[in-house]
């Protein structure tokens, strides 16, 4: 199958094929977490290289990073090793990285540091900036008013 100047069209139409699976396992995280945390569900933020629409169109996404934004951790399973709340998941060929946090542990360091693995700093320019994160579902909340 060849388009109007000769070129094939297949690495276009299998491109097309990994966008529409792309945005199903998006949905399908998306349905999960609804269901799992109902009204404990705030906001979902997708980070990284999956939602940056700038990358070269050979990078290689083969993770999704989302940060839930919940009311409570308590509803939510922990392992026993650690307070941090975070669920791993495999779709298709996707790994799924889950991250919890509650907007006090985002707005306190102490806080954010009981609930999280990753660095403080890091995590609020990554939720400041549309360049670095990407809201799924929920309240765009405003993280502007908390210092770094």
């Amino acid at each position: 199958m060849r388009n109007v100047k000769g070129q094939s069209l297949i690495p276009f139409i299998e491109s097309l094929r990994d966008i529409i699976s792309r945005e199903k396992i998006l949905e399908l995280i998306i349905k999960d977490l609804k269901k799992d945390q109902g009204n404990n569900l705030l906001s979902i933020y997708g980070i990284g290289s999956y939602f940056d629409s700038n990358l070269p169109s050979d990078w290689i996404q083969n993770d999704i990073d989302i940060i839930a934004i919940v009311n409570s951790l308590n509803p939510i399973p922990k392992q026993d090793w650690t307070e941090v709340r975070f669920e791993k998941r495999k779709i298709k060929e996707i790994d799924v990285w889950i991250g919890f946090n509650t907007i006090e542990g985002l707005q306190e360091k102490n806080r954010f540091q009981i609930e999280s693995f990753a660095n403080y700093e890091w995590s609020l320019i990554d939720l400041k900036s549309p360049k670095n994160s990407k809201l799924v579902y929920g309240k765009n909340l405003d993280f502007s008013n908390i210092a770094t």
